[in-house]
């Protein structure tokens, strides 16, 4: 194991923990605007508003999946198992827009919340495996 092999993991987990914090900040927003939506009744225009945020996070948890996937690469090569994890929900526009009903908006705030939930999950153990990786740097300096 070589200090460039430990700093691409390092790397490897910086780069995961940002778009990890992209997608909580676009999904933090979309819940804001669920909640004008579900209960200020925001109609289509909030509903659309959620929805383009919903979107620009599902991309990012795309983004996320593929560099979860670098990530393991990283670090297997210094020796370190990490659990993947299953793929993050996609949240449902079309029902939300087309039935734009207390139920449907509901749904909507629960896959949000879920899918937050697994990011701080995900991120949690992210930086519990960086500072395992930092510490193995420090033992070969």
């Amino acid at each position: 194991m070589d200090i460039k092999e430990i700093n691409e993991a390092i790397r490897a987990c910086d780069d995961t923990i940002d778009l990890i914090n992209s997608g909580m900040k676009k999904l933090g927003s979309a819940r804001g605007w669920g909640i004008y939506d579900t209960f200020f009744d925001g109609g289509l225009f909030s509903s659309l508003i959620k929805h383009g945020k919903i979107n620009d996070a599902s991309k990012i948890f795309n983004k996320i999946n593929n560099q979860l996937v670098v990530l393991q690469k990283e670090l297997s090569d210094i020796n370190i198992d990490f659990v993947k994890y299953d793929n993050l929900s996609s949240l449902n526009t079309f029902l939300d827009i087309v039935f734009d009903n207390i139920f449907s908006d509901f749904i909507t705030q629960k896959n949000i919340n879920d899918n937050l939930d697994k990011l701080k999950f995900l991120k949690r153990d992210i930086e519990k495996v960086r500072s395992e990786v930092i510490n193995i740097k420090k033992e070969l300096n």
